[in-house]
């Protein structure tokens, strides 16, 4: 098994080899907007306030996109309001 030092340095060199050969790694944070074009929703979570409408609320997993095309889609969680 991997030490996490070790795991750690295998996942940056793996990041810097795919962001040198023009993979972007979408990376988004909680309560940024949803986005269907980037990211799958995995759970859609009530919400009473419209605030949060259409917001991530937890990320699973980030997406990549190579030449203006996506090539995994972000897994999140998305906060739906209702009245």
């Amino acid at each position: 098994m991997l030490e996490r030092d070790n795991l750690e340095t295998y996942v940056h060199e793996v990041t810097n080899i795919l962001e040198n050969n023009g993979v972007e790694i979408l990376e988004y944070e909680q309560l940024d907007m949803f986005d269907s074009n980037t990211m799958e929703p995995l759970k859609r979570i009530d919400v009473p306030d419209q605030r949060y409408h259409n917001r991530i609320y937890k990320i699973y997993r980030s997406g990549y996109m190579w030449n203006g095309k996506v090539l995994r889609k972000a897994k999140v969680d998305v906060l739906i309001a209702h009245d």
